[in-house]
């Protein structure tokens, strides 16, 4: 899976301290309690201190990356936050943990994060320097840190992943990570079966290695068991996995090489589910491939399609991002549409059915980014202002939406709290 958040930059506001301030001093005063419906915190024990939460993030959040069972936030001074499971390290600390994070808590030693992507139990921050940092579980070398680094032990938050400068892009997907540089080469670390990664074999790489055969590369994106590439004359190559069409190539063969997408000119834009895969077009269209049983690709058949065929009823999409079997698109405007599985609410629809056309949610503001998780979706308002907010629908088995409450089904979207 593949999900993207990129920066702009904007000044930390004062008035959110002062707010603070006094929300603080109106708690100690007995002003603030909790919220009115008490199941909200029901993981909380009962001894535990009263605590006000705010719709409004502490500093304005830009952009959504979820993962697994967790999300993480772009901030606008170039940190990073996340919320939910902790169980490979994703917080930062070097600890797997039972522990569930209700709220949002800031990653240590993550500063000057331009471009935020999160895997199963990790995360990953493009740099402003052009070096990428990552964090959480090691299991298959998705660190990055090299063969003498652990793969028992999540990586703290901080380190930089080897042998790599000039990064202007990355991608994260289930168990691997890819990167693409200024040269237009691209690099792939981390899990290597059906030969992901694009090196010609189907070792597990803990040091990030060239992607063979290809060039004059755009983006990368990442998905279960494939890895796609834009190249910079708007196609699209794709290597790995392909048991249902997710390479796009017209055939269901894998292929530890790339191979061209079939039919599709002008991609400005990718995002890889776990076995599906989008494109968003310079004509403002919409485009999926791979796994179509739960309704991915959106064209209202619910089969796979294994080359590439044009999402109806989607005008101006501004953005298009693929989680585990759903998919989701923003249009110039602020609307969000998504169709695919929908058996956590990840389409904001009470009937947890597959939907298998772009359908608009509604109960969120306009967005100005999104994305999406294993089951869940998310959508943020007013990307790094004053008054800028996170919301999210599906799946919070491990509090991952952001609002303190758990549960496997949450449809109607609901703001995160701070």
């Amino acid at each position: 899976m593949i999900f993207v958040a990129k920066l702009a930059f904007v000044q930390r506001l004062s008035w959110w301290r002062a707010f603070a301030t006094i929300a603080l001093s109106a708690l100690a005063a007995g002003a603030i309690g909790c919220r009115s419906d008490p199941s909200a915190d029901a993981a909380v024990d009962a001894g535990d201190p009263v605590i006000p939460h705010f719709p409004h993030p502490p500093v304005p959040v830009v952009a959504v990356a979820p993962g697994s069972v967790h999300t993480c936030m772009l901030h606008s001074d170039a940190t990073v936050s996340c919320v939910g499971a902790d169980y490979g390290g994703q917080f930062g600390d070097g600890v797997r943990s039972p522990e569930l994070r209700l709220q949002p808590v800031f990653v240590p030693n993550v500063k000057g994060a331009v471009e935020l992507v999160s895997g199963e139990n990790h995360a990953c921050a493009r740099l402003a320097g052009g070096t990428v940092s990552c964090w959480g579980a090691n299991d298959r070398g998705q660190m990055g840190l090299g063969p003498d680094a652990s793969t028992d032990l999540p990586a703290v938050s901080g380190q930089t992943v080897v042998g790599l400068s000039n990064v202007v892009g990355i991608s994260s997907g289930y168990l691997h990570v890819c990167a693409v540089r200024g040269d237009g080469t691209a690099w792939c670390w981390g899990g290597n079966r059906a030969g992901r990664l694009g090196d010609g074999t189907a070792d597990d790489r803990s040091s990030p290695v060239p992607v063979k055969t290809i060039a004059n590369v755009a983006e990368v994106a990442a998905g279960n068991f494939h890895t796609c590439a834009r190249l910079g004359d708007g196609t699209v190559t794709c290597w790995g996995s392909n048991d249902y069409g997710q390479l796009g190539d017209g055939t269901i063969t894998p292929t530890r090489l790339p191979v061209a997408v079939a039919g599709l000119a002008g991609a400005v834009q990718l995002a890889a589910g776990a076995y599906h895969v989008c494109a968003r077009t310079a004509d403002g269209h919409a485009w999926c491939w791979g796994e179509g049983d739960f309704g991915a690709i959106g064209d209202g058949a619910g089969v796979d399609r294994h080359a590439p065929v044009m999402v109806p009823g989607l005008e101006h999409v501004a953005e298009v991002k693929a989680g585990f079997r759903h998919s989701c698109a923003r249009t110039d405007d602020g609307q969000v549409y998504c169709w695919g599985d929908n058996g956590n609410g990840e389409i904001a629809l009470a009937t947890l059915k597959p939907v298998l056309l772009p359908t608009a949610i509604v109960g969120i503001p306009l967005s100005t980014a999104v994305g999406l998780g294993m089951k869940h979706s998310c959508s943020v308002k007013n990307g790094g202002t004053e008054t800028s907010e996170v919301w999210c629908w599906g799946s919070s088995s491990d509090a991952q939406l952001g609002d303190g409450d758990r549960g496997d089904a949450f449809p109607i979207p609901r703001a995160m709290l701070w």
